[in-house]
């Protein structure tokens, strides 16, 4: 990821930490960002995992939802047309801390 690059990623997963859209599924080990859709739609998507790698640790609510993921987010690589929904269980991410180095 090029610089500026890392920059968007790191202030739109700040963002999404401060309004309560991050999350965490424990059992697939997998970031994810959560909209409220409209007409009571929750929107769940997967975080790209070059975003993923820059964060070194987080701390998550012990609460826990289940929702489907129905896609995944912008990323470096082309969308994947086949993307198949999948039920997961989440929780709010409270705490992120990331890589120093970015």
């Amino acid at each position: 990821m090029l610089k500026n690059e890392i920059g968007d990623a790191l202030s739109e997963m700040t963002k999404w930490l401060q309004n309560g859209n991050l999350y965490y599924s424990i059992d697939d080990k997998r970031y994810l960002v959560g909209f409220n859709g409209g007409m009571g739609n929750f929107d769940l998507y997967e975080l790209p995992t070059e975003w993923t790698k820059l964060i070194v640790e987080s701390d998550i609510s012990e609460q826990l939802s289940s929702a489907v993921v129905i896609g995944e987010l912008r990323s470096a690589n082309p969308k994947n047309n086949n993307f198949q929904g999948y039920f997961v269980k989440i929780s709010k991410v409270t705490n992120i801390q990331f890589h120093e180095n970015q």
